[in-house]
């Protein structure tokens, strides 16, 4: 059983606190936040350390930092936290649901999937990606970093998607398509083509 941190202490953290409290594969010992930027004291009794005191407070606990935060700023918000937590000595946790069916074993650090996703045979996921509950990623498909896939998103095989896109509920992709960086998938939409965007992203 690890030892985990969630980093963040909004909601989103706290939703993936019962997650993980639920499968009891883990054990959270403390939310962490920037010290400028706690909201609360403890979440679910558990404490709300800031963060540039997380090493003193927690002396002696061997634990991993788990992201908690949301898809704000088309996940750069992700990737400032991910790459903090790392360029602090900290080790950035993925949390596999005892819930999905993973037929990849290439799932980079600090990537979370929630229960019911399916990731097909022969994907490759980067880092810091989150996949909502009930995705079903099919086979062959290479997803960059930090990503964000909503509720009940279906991908077909042979996808390829560069880092910081945002992919909404219940949205279809088709296979054999290429979707560039920074691109937003709106929900129910249905993408039959590659995007590609040159600077600021594309909405669908």
């Amino acid at each position: 059983m690890r030892n985990l941190v969630i980093f963040g202490d909004m909601s989103f953290a706290e939703r993936l606190y019962a997650y993980i409290s639920q499968e009891s594969i883990d054990k959270v010992v403390a939310f962490t936040q920037e010290r400028d930027f706690i909201t609360r004291k403890e979440i679910q009794s558990n404490p709300v350390l800031p963060f540039e005191e997380l090493r003193e407070r927690l002396s002696g606990t061997d634990f991993s930092i788990l992201l908690g935060i949301g898809y704000t700023n088309m996940n750069d918000l992700r990737e400032k936290i991910y790459n903090m937590c790392e360029a602090s000595g900290y080790q950035v946790a993925s949390y596999i649901s005892s819930k999905a069916i993973c037929y990849s074993d290439a799932i980079s650090l600090g990537t979370i999937i929630l229960p019911n996703v399916m990731i097909g045979p022969g994907c490759k996921i980067g880092k810091g990606n989150f996949f909502a509950a009930s995705c079903a990623i099919s086979h062959d498909s290479e997803i960059g970093d930090f990503n964000f896939f909503s509720t009940n998103v279906v991908m077909g095989g042979h996808v390829n998607i560069d880092n910081n896109c945002f992919i909404g509920l219940h949205s279809t992709i088709k296979n054999d398509v290429h979707i560039d960086c920074y691109t937003l998938v709106g929900s129910s939409a249905n993408l039959l083509k590659s995007t590609h965007c040159q600077g600021g992203g594309v909405h669908w």
